[in-house]
């Protein structure tokens, strides 16, 4: 089990245009916080949970996320790994703001010792207030496999 956590601190110094180079406008400092939590064999045997949260101080706008994801063995060749993130977002440039709710389930499968198949279904549900962006419902189907070398 294990506490991690990490903050960055970005600054872009202005350039001067040129021939071919647009230039390019000061901004920040952009700060973003990071922490999460791992545990390991927590529910059952060899599965690994993740909860964290990350908040986001930028010059056009303001984050705060939290999410939780876990993994699940089924077997020797499935792994189970339902997800959830709850995102609030605040633009400085309109004074709007958006939640974002997102579930989803992903699902992996190992074929071979180095073949392994995943995919990850779910729904995405956001819910803005002023602006001009609309709410809006999303589902969500991703495919995938990936070969080790």
């Amino acid at each position: 089990n294990s506490l991690d956590g990490k903050e960055e601190v970005n600054k872009i110094i202005p350039t001067a245009s040129g021939a071919t180079i647009d230039a390019v406008e000061e901004t920040g400092p952009d700060v973003s916080i990071n922490a999460q939590l791992v545990a390991s064999n927590y529910f059952v045997e060899r599965d690994v949970n993740i909860l964290g949260v990350r908040v986001s101080d930028r010059d056009t706008r303001d984050t705060f996320l939290v999410f939780g994801r876990s993994r699940f063995p089924y077997g020797k060749k499935w792994r189970l790994g339902p997800r959830v993130a709850l995102e609030y977002l605040k633009n400085d440039r309109d004074d709007s703001t958006r939640f974002k709710l997102t579930g989803s389930m992903k699902v992996d499968y190992r074929w071979r010792k180095k073949i392994n198949f995943d995919g990850e279904f779910g729904l995405e549900t956001t819910s803005n207030n002023g602006g001009n962006n609309p709410d809006f419902n999303r589902f969500f189907v991703i495919l995938g496999y990936f070969i080790d070398f």
